[in-house]
């Protein structure tokens, strides 16, 4: 990669140069990503894709995607919704009937 004068910055006559080495310098940023985005998406996909899969062969899955985040962090922001946006502590109670097979 060649080095950048920074005086262009401070000459007006050097702003064209800036821009186009801009804009080589985002080409290459892009060019770069691309392997580790597609390999993102792949992963977004595939998880997606067998998520849906465990969910048609067991009907208790629902509820557990409902309940249980990703991360650690993701299971208590689907908690603290469920408390005060949805169904509060009876829906909680009932998504853990359905997951834990409790009886009352």
């Amino acid at each position: 990669m060649r080095s950048f004068p920074l005086s262009a910055f401070f000459d007006p006559s050097g702003r064209a140069e800036i821009v186009h080495y801009l804009q080589i310098d985002f080409a290459l940023f892009c060019w770069h990503c691309l392997p580790a985005a597609a390999l993102c998406l792949l992963f977004w996909g595939s998880t997606r894709f067998t998520e849906s899969i465990t969910a048609r062969k067991y009907p208790a899955y629902k509820a557990y995607q409902k309940r249980v985040g990703f991360r650690p962090v993701d299971t208590l922001w689907k908690r603290l919704s469920i408390l005060l946006f949805g169904g509060g502590q009876r829906e909680l109670d009932e998504l853990d009937r359905v997951l834990w097979k409790k009886v009352d």
